[in-house]
Order: structure tokens, then sequence, then C-alpha cells
């Protein structure tokens, strides 16, 4: 569960809720889909299920369309909505995971490339 960290009462029907503050190992802040939002008055609260949802990463570029077949290059793979935090994300090429994957912002993660598979080297 994640809370506010920030409510400002607007009407008897509106809140609004800023995200931000702590976070738990596999979510937090910024990340998940189909999330409840639940309010709380008093003694009371009232919950609605499934109602949001932060965007996926996209990936918008990267810093070298190319590795040796041995792999062991660096790339970084840039685009956004990749997490606020270090979440352990896990990046691909084709269908090989990347040897190590290095969160750096919302925005980049460095890639160490993996050796080429027969998939990949089809691709070449």
């Amino acid at each position: 569960d994640t809370a506010c960290s920030t409510t400002q009462w607007i009407s008897d029907s509106l809140l609004t809720c800023a995200v931000g503050g702590r976070f738990t190992v596999g979510g937090g802040p910024g990340v998940g889909t189909n999330l409840p939002v639940m309010a709380e008055v008093g003694t009371q609260e009232g919950t609605l299920q499934k109602p949001f949802g932060y965007f996926p990463p996209t990936v918008t570029a990267l810093s070298s369309p190319n590795s040796p077949a041995n792999g062991d290059k660096t790339i970084v793979i840039y685009g956004s909505s990749i997490g606020t935090h270090d979440y352990t994300p896990v990046g691909t090429v084709g269908t090989t995971d990347c040897k190590v994957t290095q969160w750096q912002s919302d925005s980049s993660v460095r890639c160490v490339t993996a050796a080429a598979t027969t998939f990949l080297a089809g691709q070449n």
C-alpha cells in the first residue's frame, strides 16, 4: 500500500492525492496496474477496486544499435516510466536478458549485452 504524500479536500465528492514517499519491495510509487483506491474519512473508508494504473515502461532509444556477437557491450536503454526508484528492472535484447541491468533513472537503464543466441544471430 502506498499512502498519499499529501491529501487535499476539495468538496464533499472530491479529494486530491499526491503519490510519493514510502514503498515496499516489488511495488511502490509509480509502479503497478489495476490498483485499488481507498479514501478514509474518520473511521469510515471506501474502496474502488481496479480503477488506477501507472503507464508501463516504454523504450525510445539506445545508446548503440549494435553489439559484438560475444556480448559484454554496455548500452544505455532510454525511455520513460522506467521507475522512480530501482525496482530491479530487467533489460532484454530479442528474447535474451541482459547479463546485467542497472537502473539509472525513470528514463534510462544500463544493459550489459549477452552473447548472441541463434534467435539473435538470425536477425543480423
